[in-house]
């Protein structure tokens, strides 16, 4: 994800990784029922592993064209959903660096 405010001259990236069920459900990708994860894309594996059971795939799940229309809804959930906070000064002009507590801001002021 990026963030980008030419105003506040922020401009930061983040990655994130994000899991949910495909359901037979009339709405198979619930994006709200989604969970955060520290899982590395890396770290799948790219094949079936011998001598495991796996379960059955939705039948949404079947059906390519779906990724694409989940892809988009995906993109805009994070719109929606993901924020980046930081802390302004109007006095001073000046905001946090990210990742800066509110303690270690006031103290830079």
């Amino acid at each position: 994800m990026r963030f980008t405010n030419a105003k506040t001259k922020i401009d930061q990236t983040r990655d994130a990784v994000f899991i949910t069920p495909i359901t037979d459900d009339p709405i198979p990708v619930n994006w709200d029922n989604s969970k955060q994860t520290n899982i590395q894309i890396s770290d799948l594996q790219k094949t079936s592993l011998e001598n495991v059971l796996y379960t059955d795939l939705s039948s949404a799940a079947l059906k390519t064209k779906n990724y694409n229309i989940w892809e988009e809804d995906f993109t805009n959930w994070l719109c929606r959903t993901q924020k980046l906070e930081f802390l302004k000064s109007e006095n001073l002009n000046m905001t946090s660096m990210i990742g800066e507590t509110e303690r270690d801001f006031r103290i830079r002021l």
